[in-house]
């Protein structure tokens, strides 16, 4: 009986099977649509908002709730910026931003989570998991990449990393960025100028998302960069037996705040170690295509199952949802952001070498802010999750389980640290 007349019977019954996940969703676009015809949020209002912004309905019920999400998340961006813009004083003020509006819930659906793992610093809130499956444009996905970057490339960034004694870094960057990166900085000559490590891997950075997400992948997945703030990427070297235990990559600062886990919305993995064929024996790459249903029995690190890393179910043949991809230079893996991974012991390797990778998290609107402030191992990263777990150790010790200032003064880690950010504050600022 709510079908809008405006649409065809079916189209406007399609619109009415989806107002309730819409509304539920994305309250800002609620708002938005009430604030566009002065009236309640209803899916007649919906029809006739969606006919003035030319949205045109084909007919099926499966392609109009995925083309109706993908409308109304770029609408619901882009009257975020137009709030933004229009000052505190405007009319469509009430508007939240995902990081802010339902108490810190971002604007898609989570559920309550148990991972085995809390961590030191996040609030007492109950753990909840963000679900991103059903709003990529390509799901259940992993794909092989061999050959992504210029040889010459991969090898220099294989050298900027190690000449740094192989110390981890990780910096953040935007698809607009890696997209207007000029190809004359993507080049050996172009990053042997640079003295700055921090420009180095800034550039490196834009350089690897351009060439493995913006060309490669890019026909597989182009259809959600709009859902995609930025890029986190960081680069990690090891040695003979070191490996990676299971576990899915989420936004870790983000979590910090909210005890929310927010997995990025694809992932994917660079391998840079100039070897040949043969030459490195273990440090494979090993992924499991059923996702967070398999991280739900497993947990973090395996907390929730008896395996200590993933290995023995990796290695059984009876587990027919893991997939392999061995180590090979120039070679990248982009998959699910929530696909439970790891890497295998580290066998046999040339002496002089380490194994490097580059690491990706493509985050959409709600986290990508904040991991852009401090991006998963950097330097600022390692310091703001010290604050995160300093303030906590001082609350639960103060009767007011709040940090009051006489606490500070009898915490003087905490005190120190709280100095030296304010002192960086400053120098940012200037």
């Amino acid at each position: 009986g709510q079908c809008d007349k405006t649409f065809s019977d079916h189209d406007a019954c399609t619109l009415s099977a989806l107002f309730d996940r819409v509304r539920q969703k994305n309250k800002s676009m609620a708002l938005v649509v009430s604030n566009s015809s002065s009236s309640a949020f209803s899916p007649k209002n919906l029809a006739k908002y969606l006919l003035q912004k030319g949205f045109e309905p084909s007919g099926s019920l499966l392609s109009d709730a995925q083309t109706l999400v993908s409308f109304l998340d770029r609408e619901s961006k882009a009257s975020r910026t137009n709030v933004t813009a229009a000052g505190p004083n405007s009319s469509a003020a009430e508007i939240a931003s995902p990081m802010t509006q339902d108490n810190g819930l971002s604007s898609y659906p989570h559920v309550s989570w148990d991972d085995g793992h809390k961590p030191a610093g996040a609030p007492d809130a109950p753990t909840q998991m963000t679900l991103l499956e059903s709003y990529r444009t390509t799901a259940n996905m992993l794909t092989v990449f061999d050959d992504v970057l210029p040889p010459a490339l991969a090898r220099s960034f294989y050298d900027h990393t190690i000449d740094d004694e192989g110390k981890p870094w990780g910096t953040y960057v935007t698809l607009d960025e890696a997209a207007g990166v000029d190809d004359s900085q993507c080049t050996v000559e172009a990053l042997s100028r640079m003295e700055e490590p921090e420009e180095v891997q800034r550039t490196m950075a834009m350089c690897a998302v351009k060439h493995l997400f913006l060309k490669r992948a890019g026909p597989l997945i182009e259809q959600d960069f709009p859902k995609v703030h930025g890029v986190a990427v960081w680069s990690l070297s090891a040695g003979i037996g070191s490996e990676v235990k299971y576990h899915i990559d989420y936004a870790e600062l983000y979590r910090y705040k909210t005890n929310i886990i927010c997995p990025p919305l694809y992932a994917g993995t660079m391998h840079l170690t100039p070897v040949e064929d043969g030459e490195m024996i273990g440090g494979e790459f090993g992924a499991n295509v059923r996702g967070l249903e398999h991280y739900r029995q497993v947990g973090y690190k395996c907390q929730l199952a008896k395996d200590s890393g993933g290995l023995k179910d990796l290695m059984s043949p009876a587990s027919s949802s893991w997939l392999r991809v061995p180590y090979r230079f120039n070679r990248a893996i982009v998959h699910d952001g929530d696909f439970p991974h790891l890497s295998t012991p580290i066998e046999v390797m040339p002496a002089t070498l380490k194994r490097v990778i580059l690491g990706f998290n493509l985050f959409t609107h709600d986290v990508g802010p904040d991991t852009a402030v401090a991006p998963e191992h950097s330097a600022k990263f390692n310091s703001t999750v010290r604050l995160y777990q300093a303030i906590n150790a001082a609350a639960n010790k103060s009767d007011r389980g709040r940090v009051t200032l006489a606490d500070v003064k009898k915490n003087k880690g905490l005190a120190k640290l709280l100095v030296l950010l304010a002192r960086q504050k400053k120098e940012n600022a200037k």
